[in-house]
């Protein structure tokens, strides 16, 4: 996999990932849920606060990857 030199983007190409990103955030995280201080600790069996593995997802579904890790 080649990772550089970066692509460009045009101002238009990059409108459309921040809408998908934003699209993403408003459906792991509904209503004003991701202005919310988060979690704190780790949630038994998970391992992980539970708002760390529902951002992976967002970044996940972004970038059109199975997973993403924090």
């Amino acid at each position: 996999m080649k990772t550089f030199p970066l692509q460009s983007l045009t101002i238009i190409e990059a409108q459309q990932k921040q809408f998908a990103l934003v699209d993403s955030i408003c459906r792991h995280f509904p209503g004003s849920e991701f202005l919310t201080g988060g979690d704190l600790g780790l949630t038994p069996g998970l391992n992980q606060p539970r708002i760390t593995q529902r951002v992976e997802q967002v970044l996940a579904d972004a970038f059109h990857a199975q997973a993403a890790a924090l």
